[in-house]
């Protein structure tokens, strides 16, 4: 696999949750895509979570909690082997409702089922920000075959592609 050179370290992922998409339990599925050193594509994940989520802003906050606890795992990887990262971690999301939640530290009777969660996220360094739903490239990890093709960017598919030697 060919690693592409960049001047700046950064660390950047990509997250989606498709809620109640599973039409025997209504269970969501989640997928995340973790990019450093330049844009390589590092880890990614597509699975099933194990409970019902109700709502998608639930469903994705979710989904959140498990791509913060990767990218916990690879920022301590990369201080184990003695490197600095200049930034901190940058989570895109397409769902505001969980941007507020990670920054607000205001609880409300809708989040509470989802508390551990929302410690959990609040205690790490880093930033969740907001892209396009079209723009998202974790997206081609969540939605199924048979939604419409033109609705997902052709650009994500492009950043998903391995470069091989």
């Amino acid at each position: 696999m060919l690693l592409k050179l960049a001047a700046v370290m950064t660390l950047e992922s990509y997250l989606d949750a498709d809620s109640t998409s599973c039409v025997d339990d209504r269970d969501s599925t989640s997928g995340y895509v973790v990019f450093f050193f330049g844009g390589n594509l590092n880890f990614w994940s597509a699975k099933k979570q194990h409970l019902v989520a109700r709502s998608s802003t639930e469903s994705e906050f979710r989904a959140l909690a498990n791509v913060v606890a990767e990218i916990k795992w690879i920022t301590s990887l990369l201080n184990e082997l003695h490197v600095k990262m200049p930034y901190y971690p940058v989570i895109w999301v397409d769902n505001q409702s969980v941007i507020a939640l990670a920054a607000n530290l205001v609880f409300h009777a809708r989040s509470k089922h989802i508390e551990m969660d929302l410690y959990f996220v609040r205690d790490q360094i880093l930033s969740v920000r907001y892209v396009l739903s079209l723009d998202l490239i974790a997206n081609v990890l969540t939605k199924s075959l048979s939604t419409n093709i033109s609705t997902i960017s052709s650009s994500n598919f492009k950043q998903l592609q391995p470069l091989y030697v």
